[in-house]
């Protein structure tokens, strides 16, 4: 489990799923992350990911700052 961000809803979340989590810090404790950015989250099928993954590629490409954050869920 990765996190850019430790709130405490992830820190709950470590501790639920993993037994002897660890907590590795780069950089400084005090930095926050900025509200102004827009997080969307997608469930889909298996075998759309890459065709939707370029979809949004294609779609970001368009804009000047633009960032992806992948995590895949492995059952």
């Amino acid at each position: 489990m990765f996190s850019a961000t430790w709130p405490s809803g992830v820190r709950d979340l470590a501790l639920n799923f993993q037994t002897s989590p660890v907590f590795l810090n780069v950089g400084s404790m005090q930095l926050s992350a900025n509200h102004n950015i827009e997080q969307k989250v997608e469930v889909i099928d298996e075998y759309a990911k890459v065709g939707r993954f370029f979809q949004i590629l294609e779609e970001i490409m368009k804009t000047v700052s633009s960032f992806i954050y992948c995590c895949m869920y492995v059952n």
